[in-house]
């Protein structure tokens, strides 16, 4: 009977770890407000476990489950990974030590919270003999920004689920309402954080009219007109209400950012004394409001991001290598790995992007396995990476989506991850890189240019070597649509319209480090396109699908190493090809 009257108590000490048998109450704290978690969380073994799906809706991270084994959590930039049963967890996409393993109860997965306290840089505090832990978003949380000659620090106004960034010596002045700056005997400068949800079909200039209406309707003394701003330029759309209003003997200056996401608008009201100097005040004001960002499912190009959507836990998705967020290449990144459920995947569509650059590659899936480089083609820096599903046969030659590309956390049904890579290299080879329709890393491709090329010793005679090759051995094909062939299938088939025969000298060109890119322009009877190659310093137009058309079809060649700005004069609308 004793046995079996100390098994639930050693049950009980082993959940509390208070050193008695005594369940005591758990509360979770994010600066002074305790988190309303509706199921009580765990300590095993001295580590607080809380239900990962309570605290995903406290703290407004999106929250997926998938198989059962894998959980997500994602907010601002932050992409949290957990694997039930593990000890092991990865926040955007890199390898975290846990306090304990990820465990199981009532179809609940409980993981240790000092994991998402560090993941959040919030600086934490567990007291057993009160069973508080508390995450402070103070000086140790901060992450902190330079706008040119001041510091600033990020605020998460954790009620209306956004951050703003804020200069370093503000504090927050009221604890009810969400309002941050300083006061001092003579200088008052501050924000306020408003958000209000709005009806459905109201639009940003809506909320300015609301916001607008309520100014005159505040019973504040209003000293002049209230100038509405539509042109703020800020990150997110947002227009601007100023005015001044008289408060006792001190005249206060207003300045609403406002802002509209989904159905909630958002207000960021500024107010300053006389003592404070306009110029500088307003500077302060543009920075804070251009930081303005709202937290769930929000991607900033800026800052590092990674994500696996649901398709990548669908597929039963494996890389065979290290991949987070930020990670640094030189150049090109291994992508390799395998797919425990395929689903009839039999490619995947890699687009690349810095700013408004973007490049995008076809990668086959073969029984279940891809393996290839992500190659990063426009020089230093950060670079944008989407992988998605791609139906077969759909290879891309005109870009399919808005060209101002931008990670977003939008759950499209083909999307299956998203990260972000640093090239460490200067060069760029934009015009080196094999794409879906110019192969040039294949081995037919490589080997056949190489050996066309091999005895001459400038990049002018080995251009001018494949160029007179493809004259000699490619046929002329005027029936086919443009683009029904790859440069791979024209070489295999001996056969391609000028569209393609222009690929396959592209693909010729590339594959012995010659630069050569598709350009396109309309002429008097058509469109047309052609290729350009960068050789000693410039680039010049190989158009080397009229030259089949010309009677000779042969030496001398008309159409090989023409000026470009020549060249241009008989088009419009010239443009490279995302190819």
């Amino acid at each position: 009977m004793s046995l079996f009257v100390l098994l639930p108590l050693m049950g009980a000490a082993d959940h509390s770890s208070f050193g008695t048998n005594t369940m005591r109450e758990i509360s979770i704290y994010l600066n002074d407000r305790k988190l309303d978690l509706k199921t009580m969380p765990i300590v095993r073994s001295g580590v607080v476990y809380v239900p990962m799906i309570e605290l995903a809706a406290e703290l407004r991270f999106y929250y997926q489950r998938f198989n059962g084994e894998a959980a997500v959590l994602y907010k601002n930039n932050l992409f949290v990974k957990v694997l039930k049963d593990s000890d092991t967890a990865y926040v955007n996409g890199a390898e975290v030590p846990l306090a304990g393993p990820v465990f199981e109860e009532e179809n609940r997965l409980y993981l240790p919270i000092s994991l998402i306290a560090s993941a959040l840089d919030f600086e934490r505090r567990w007291d057993p003999a009160t069973g508080d832990f508390r995450m402070v978003s103070g000086d140790a949380g901060y992450k902190f920004a330079f706008f040119k000659d001041s510091f600033y620090k990020k605020i998460f106004v954790d009620a209306y689920g956004v951050n703003i960034s804020v200069p370093i010596h503000w504090d927050k002045i009221n604890s009810e309402r969400q309002s941050y700056g300083f006061i001092d005997s003579f200088e008052q400068f501050s924000v306020e954080v408003v958000a209000e949800r709005q009806a459905p079909g109201v639009t940003l200039e809506d909320w300015q009219a609301l916001r607008f209406e309520s100014v005159q309707k505040a019973g504040t003394v209003l000293i002049g007109e209230i100038g509405v701003d539509t042109m703020t330029s800020t990150r997110i759309d947002s227009h601007s209400l100023e005015y001044s209003v008289r408060q006792g003997p001190e005249t206060l200056q207003h300045i609403d950012y406002l802002f509209l996401q989904g159905n909630i608008g958002y207000s960021l009201l500024f107010s300053y004394n006389s003592y404070i100097d306009p110029a500088y005040a307003k500077n302060i004001i543009k920075n804070v409001a251009e930081s303005f960002q709202v937290d769930m499912l929000t991607i900033r190009e800026s800052e590092e991001h990674y994500v696996e959507y649901r398709n990548f836990f669908e597929y039963g998705i494996t890389l065979e290598h290290e991949l987070y967020s930020n990670q640094l290449a030189f150049n090109t990144q291994r992508f390799e790995g395998t797919l425990a459920n395929p689903d009839g995947v039999t490619q995947f569509l890699i687009t690349v992007s810095k700013g408004t650059d973007r490049l995008e590659f076809i990668v086959p899936v073969k029984d279940g396995k891809f393996s290839t480089r992500i190659y990063l083609p426009f020089g230093l820096g950060k670079h944008n990476i989407l992988i998605e599903t791609l139906d077969k046969n759909g290879f891309i030659f005109e870009a399919k989506r808005d060209l101002n590309f931008e990670p977003r956390i939008n759950y499209h049904r083909d999307n299956v991850m998203q990260f972000s890579l640093i090239n460490t290299s200067g060069d760029k080879i934009r015009y080196l890189v094999p794409t879906a329709r110019i192969p040039a890393d294949h081995e037919q491709i490589t080997s056949v240019s190489n050996l066309l090329t091999y005895k001459e010793l400038t990049q002018y005679g080995k251009a001018r070597a494949l160029y007179l090759w493809i004259m000699e051995n490619i046929e002329l094909d005027g029936a086919m649509a443009p683009f029904s062939r790859n440069a791979l299938e024209v070489f295999e088939q001996e056969i391609g319209t000028e569209e393609e025969i222009g690929l396959l000298y592209a693909s010729f060109l590339r594959a012995i480090g010659i630069p050569a890119k598709i350009t396109t322009g309309e002429g008097a009877a058509q469109q047309h396109l052609w290729v350009e190659v960068f050789i000693n310093g410039e680039w010049r137009v190989m158009d080397i699908g009229h030259e089949f058309s010309t009677p000779s079809q042969g030496l001398p060649l008309k159409y090989f190493w023409l000026d470009r700005e020549t060249f241009y004069a008989d088009y419009e609308n010239i443009k490279s090809l995302n190819e």
